[in-house]
């Protein structure tokens, strides 16, 4: 399946980020700029990659399109396409995080609405008291939400990365291949929006900007070299905090460097 042409490909990633189905018009096409032809539905469903339903045309990802993404997903970059390797090191990532983490690709965004929620108590003789049964859910419930939120942290920390390639990607090209770019950059954008709604529902957010000067904080990041708080640093990546019930806690670290 190596043949998979941009739009394919872009469709994919899309309904991995979504982790369900999409409508072709007013999603993939109107929001994702994905515009799907009757080719390259037929292709995807022929594949087996793609269940789709019509009025409206509407696509999710088969189990064996979850296991392509999971395992298959070409990383070979076409000499006559766009430029994809930017988007095959994304999904390459996604792939190696789950494998970490024990987990596929499907458990990591079609599970995140169907994870275990904490049990309302059960009566007993002292309210205040949890059976074993209860707080083994509980635990189960916390660890899985916090593994999903150390993911969308992982994913958002990358974008500003992922971007600054790009645009040193722009810059060093040809005008011929300047519009194919952009659109792998509008492309990429679409799914790096995803990945933001997903955070925001979460409480995430990116403190900072990458590349700006700020005040060390070892509670936010690790360093390059020894630093003491309060040092002036550059930021290399950026810490991602939950903010809930007034309260911020660090998800994942940031790195910064001093200056020189």
């Amino acid at each position: 399946m190596a043949d998979l042409t941009p739009v394919e490909r872009g469709v994919l990633v899309a309904l991995m980020a979504a982790g369900g189905p999409l409508k072709e018009a007013a999603e993939l096409g109107a929001q994702y700029g994905l515009r799907m032809t009757a080719w390259h539905r037929k292709r995807l469903v022929d594949m087996g990659l793609v269940r789709t339903t019509k009025a409206p045309f509407t696509h999710e990802l088969t189990d064996k399109g979850w296991a392509f993404l999971g395992d298959g997903f070409p990383m070979d970059v076409p000499r006559n396409g766009m430029k994809l390797g930017a988007l095959n090191a994304l999904v390459e990532g996604v792939q190696k995080s789950a494998a970490r983490r024990g987990e596929t690709v499907r458990d990591m965004f079609a599970g995140k609405e169907q994870l275990p929620a904490s049990p309302p108590p059960s009566p007993s003789p002292d309210k205040d008291e949890k059976s074993t049964e209860q707080i083994e859910a509980d635990l189960m419930a916390n660890a899985a939400w916090s593994e999903s939120e150390t993911m969308l942290a992982m994913a958002l920390q990358a974008i500003p990365a992922f971007t600054g390639r790009l645009g040193a990607l722009e810059k060093s090209i040809g005008d011929e291949a300047g519009p194919a770019l952009k659109q792998v950059s509008l492309s990429a954008e679409n799914v790096f929006q995803n990945v933001r709604m997903a955070a925001s529902k979460r409480g995430l957010e990116a403190l900072h900007e990458r590349g700006a000067t700020v005040a060390f904080d070892a509670v936010q990041f690790d360093s390059t070299d020894e630093m003491d708080d309060g040092e002036d640093a550059l930021v290399m990546k950026q810490p991602i905090t939950r903010r809930r019930d007034g309260h911020e806690i660090v998800i994942l670290r940031g790195l910064a460097a001093p200056l020189d």
